[in-house]
């Protein structure tokens, strides 16, 4: 794809879904619901502070403040992983949502082939 066909470079924050099950998070404390392998587009303002959070009791939060001109920020919500401890000895490891940054070309390849939500801007 022709880079002038990519949309705006800076000031926007890209959210996907895996493509397990709908991923539900919040940003701002306004809810979201995405739909397996669909990415959400946020315009962000410079300075204001984004609290984007998985909703889970055992998931994860991160807290964002754009500065002006900067680049797009690109993150994964994953669901909920459960796995036991690789050496046999026991334990288990129990995570209910994850919040992963990404690099911006496996991002941008992503937001070809993923559906854009309704709900972004």
């Amino acid at each position: 794809m022709p880079k002038e066909k990519l949309e705006d470079q800076t000031g926007n924050l890209y959210l996907f879904a895996s493509a397990d099950k709908d991923q539900k998070i919040s940003i701002n404390k306004k809810d979201y619901t995405l739909a397996p392998r669909a990415y959400l587009k946020l315009k962000t303002v410079p300075g204001e502070i984004y609290t984007i959070s998985t909703k889970k009791l055992l998931g994860s939060t991160i807290k964002l403040q754009p500065k002006s001109g900067e680049q797009n920020q690109y993150f994964q919500i994953s669901s909920t992983k459960i796995k036991s401890d690789e050496s046999g000895v026991g334990g288990l490891n129990l995570k209910s949502g994850d919040i992963i940054g990404l690099e911006k070309s496996y991002a941008e390849f992503l937001s070809t082939i993923y559906t854009k939500d309704k709900q972004s801007n």
